[in-house]
């Protein structure tokens, strides 16, 4: 799962919907397309040297093998973390 120290990185990136753009755009991603937008979201996490987020890569993998399962429940659970550590105004967006 998506750590909750990732998703507040991601949401305090940017001052745009970029972010939660390309979240969302990653949700919609099959497991045949998966690997350029996990490697842009790690590179993403990575980049912000001065917060060290670990990621759990054991966890991404299981994760991934998982992906394409008919019920999405990882696509579910990484768009819970990712929007209860929403800043409250894109947390309500994404509600509404």
């Amino acid at each position: 799962m998506l750590p909750c120290s990732a998703t507040v990185c991601l949401h305090n990136s940017s001052q745009s919907k970029g972010p939660e753009r390309r979240f969302k755009a990653l949700l919609d991603t099959d497991l045949a397309n998966i690997q350029s937008p996990i490697t842009a979201l790690v590179r993403q996490i990575k980049s912000k040297k001065d917060k060290k987020i670990p990621i759990y890569y054991p966890q991404l993998i299981a994760d991934i093998c998982f992906w394409d399962h008919p019920d999405q429940f990882i696509q579910d659970q990484w768009a819970k973390t990712f929007w209860r550590a929403a800043p409250p105004s894109i947390a309500d967006e994404a509600e509404s």
